[in-house]
């Protein structure tokens, strides 16, 4: 036998074994014993909504209880037991029909976390030490009513750098929102802050003057680096708001909140992070669906994009996002949100791109609260524009379900909620000029299935318009204006534009008569809803 053939048998063989070791973890989840204790308690109707056992209230049978990886059903009068690791989390998968606890800044408190030392991050703090495992670990549900229609809000990066930008946060964004009503929770898609943790509570103190359940999911910007992994990369955020990771029922509609930044250690930005998922939250995705029903739609929110960006094909893995796939393939409804971006963008995942289940899968990349980074010439207000790299304003989403179906409207901040669209033209053009100027629509939500007309005012026609990858030109305007003013212009630097990927052209014909002229535009997006607006310019 030659050497080469020696060394590829040994090779297969270790990939056997490892195989074989990586089938037994997975068989073999969790064992109790020193190091993983075994959690015991109850769910329970906390019918006086005071959050404590009382001897009348009674235990719900059936509803899950995870240590974040294993799944159990509680037994008929509400019981549970599960071992759990010494720095772990427990916490009840809410059902459909109840609520979970919610503190003063309304942050769902649906979990226990174990923390019997001290944390490992020292720059901001974690857990205090719980020291043993207690002997009872309670959860409380209270009954509510989830009509099968119902709201969901979103933001993408909040992401203040210091206390100024938590107060533009408040007053360009929260105040248009405060005691919103039909609104059944709400949820900020990561980068809660911009790596100061010590304004997660002067964010939620903002955010919780909404007056609804606000969910939150872990960003790159959330995380302790000065930890040697991911391992513990999540521990000031999980002090504040509960496991990275979880999952929840509301109506007929199962919604999985995904850690989805892996954190590669030690690092003083947060630059050290590749989008991904560890086996152990794949495991708890495999575990979780489960227990979900075909019927439900499957709504998965995270931080980071599942696709590429254009500028890097390593911004998240592609391997985990086929794990991702196989585990959503046996399910017909499935939608998934995320932000980080600070752009717009639809992107509809086919065979092509690994995806094999029903249809194609829709991923939502939702613009930001904050827009780009709060930066731009501030306003009348003292607020900036942050105008965002692609051209769509700053703002929120509002996702709306019926059954397992739904719609997604996108809200400008401080602006109509009719403000969907900006159009550009040439103010002047010259009858008869070669070439002639062109005619842009960013239609914010836009994507591959929307359409968008325009017509000239002497026209009866409505003219389809061509969908175009490029940076919106209002955009450029507004970028070019720091490289041309005499001197610096008030409040911080925009960011370079990027490709809008909801931009529609056409060339704007010069044989129309001197004057004054104008175009309508229709654009109807995805859902089949039509939007109008226009814009005029002359010939001279």
């Amino acid at each position: 036998m030659t050497t080469s053939q020696t060394n590829l048998r040994t090779a297969i063989l270790m990939i056997f074994v490892q195989s074989i070791y990586c089938s037994y973890l997975l068989a073999n989840p969790l064992q109790a014993g020193k190091d993983h204790p075994i959690a015991k308690g109850k769910v329970y109707h906390d019918v006086n909504g005071n959050g404590i056992l009382d001897a009348e209230e009674p235990g719900i049978g059936g509803i899950l209880v995870t240590n974040g990886r294993e799944i159990v059903k509680t037994d008929s009068d509400g019981s549970y037991s599960m071992p759990l690791e010494k720095d772990g989390i427990l916490f009840v998968i809410k059902p459909k029909g109840y609520r979970t606890a919610v503190d003063a800044r309304n942050i769902p408190r649906f979990y226990y976390l174990h923390r019997p030392d001290d944390a490992t991050c020292k720059q901001y703090p974690g857990m205090a030490p719980t020291g043993p495992l207690p002997e009872t670990i309670d959860f409380p549900l209270t009954i509510q009513n989830e009509p099968e229609t119902f709201t969901m809000l979103l933001f993408g990066d909040t992401q203040p750098k210091n206390i100024t930008h938590v107060d533009y946060l408040s007053r360009d964004v929260v105040d248009e929102l405060a005691h919103v009503q039909d609104v059944a929770f709400g949820v900020t898609l990561g980068d809660v802050v911009d790596d100061d943790l010590t304004l997660f509570d002067p964010v939620s103190d903002a955010v919780a003057r909404i007056g609804i359940p606000w969910f939150n999911v872990l960003g790159n910007h959330d995380m302790n680096f000065d930890v040697p992994g991911d391992e513990g990369a999540n521990q000031t955020f999980e002090a504040r708001y509960g496991p990275a990771t979880y999952s929840f029922n509301y109506a007929n509609v199962h919604f999985l909140v995904l850690d989805d930044v892996v954190y590669k250690g030690y690092n003083p930005t947060p630059s050290g992070y590749v989008g991904g998922f560890t086996p152990k939250i794949l495991e708890f995705i495999k575990n979780d669906l489960e227990h979900v029903s075909k019927d439900q739609l499957i709504v998965l929110m995270m931080h980071i994009p599942i696709f590429t960006e254009s500028w890097s094909s390593k911004s998240f893995r592609i391997e985990d996002r086929k794990a991702l796939f196989d585990l959503l393939e046996p399910f017909p409804h499935t939608f998934s949100i995320s932000a980080h971006t600070h752009i717009q963008r639809h992107v509809f995942f086919k065979e092509e791109d690994g995806w094999h289940g029903k249809d194609q899968h829709h991923h939502y990349n939702a613009g930001t609260a904050c827009g780009s980074w709060w930066s731009g010439e501030p306003d009348e207000a003292g607020i900036p524009h942050t105008t965002m790299r692609d051209g769509t304003p700053n703002g929120y989403a509002f996702v709306r379900f019926s059954d397992n179906q739904f719609i997604v409207d996108y809200k400008a901040a401080r602006e109509p909620a009719d403000h969907q669209m900006t159009v550009f033209a040439p103010r002047t053009l010259r009858r008869g000029e070669f070439p002639n100027g062109r005619l842009y629509v960013n239609f914010f939500m836009g994507n591959e299935r929307t359409r968008v007309f325009s017509r000239l005012d002497f026209e009866k026609e409505w003219k389809e318009m061509r969908k175009t990858l490029a940076p919106d030109p209002y955009m450029n305007a507004l970028y070019v204006k720091y490289d041309l003013a005499p001197h610096p212009l008030p409040g911080p630097r925009l960011g370079p534009p990027s490709e809008c990927h909801h931009l529609w052209s056409s060339s704007i014909p010069t044989h129309m008569p001197p004057g004054l002229h104008s175009y309508d535009i229709k654009v109807v997006d995805m859902w089949g809803r039509e939007y109008q607006s226009g814009i005029s310019f002359r010939m001279e």
